[in-house]
């Protein structure tokens, strides 16, 4: 809709899903930090593959052992999962 002057449809529009959480550092040297102003369930870190790695309740996690890379993150929040992603250097 923006190479033409006809207006756009606002249904169109994709919106962006907010995630309730922030992972710091990123990337990650030993140890990343979940925060979230509501109560974590369970944090889930797995390999690119999907294997399943850390399953923890804990927000500090230690990933020193783990090879540098890409791992996914996965938070539950209230019953909700949302995933982000994180290197580890």
């Amino acid at each position: 809709c923006f190479a033409s002057c006809e207006a756009c449809d606002p249904t169109s529009i994709e919106q962006e899903i907010l995630i309730p959480f922030t992972v710091g550092p990123n990337p990650v040297e030993s140890f990343v930090n979940v925060n979230s102003e509501r109560p974590i369930d369970m944090i889930t870190i797995s390999d690119v593959s999907g294997r399943q790695l850390i399953q923890s309740t804990e927000t500090v996690i230690d990933l020193q052992s783990f090879e540098s890379g890409l791992y996914i993150i996965n938070v539950e929040i209230e019953g909700k999962s949302y995933m982000d992603k994180i290197f580890k250097q």
